[in-house]
């Protein structure tokens, strides 16, 4: 019985014993930011060409709707503003993309490039090594 009244006793001293801090009524001063607001900085922009068929420019889509534009919508929601020009046609081969790309130049020189093109070089049964070699025609003049 006295072991347990001792123990009682410490206890109760021991908890006597803490401090309560109070808690603060002001809220603090917020600490200003380092890092610029979206608003506070211009967006970069890219020029980005996008080469190819139907899968680049689509079939019986809205414009809003094609892969490079849609790719664009992306960019921008990371900051990123794009200029995208397409030089595609659904049914091109390598070959006709490459006319299409003479009869309408593009100009200047682009931050990026996509080329999607072979479907249908593979769908009129063209042999694997020509387009193989006209592929990498396709991607040197590309880059």
């Amino acid at each position: 019985m006295i072991k347990r009244l001792f123990l009682l006793v410490l206890l109760g001293s021991l908890t006597a014993c803490t401090a309560i801090t109070p808690i603060p009524t002001e809220t603090p001063t917020p600490i200003p930011t380092l890092v610029p607001t979206q608003a506070s900085i211009a967006m970069p922009k890219i020029r980005y060409l996008a080469l190819g068929d139907s899968y680049t420019i689509g079939e019986m889509v809205a414009e809003r709707n094609r892969w490079p534009n849609q790719l664009a919508v992306l960019l921008e929601d990371e900051g990123i503003q794009s200029d995208v020009t397409i030089i595609a046609r659904t049914g091109w081969t390598v070959d006709e993309l490459w006319q299409g790309i003479l009869a309408n130049p593009p100009e200047g020189t682009y931050d990026m490039v996509s080329l999607l093109i072979g479907v249908n070089d593979q769908y009129r049964g063209y042999p694997l090594d020509g387009y193989r070699k006209d592929f990498r025609f396709m991607l040197g003049n590309a880059i």
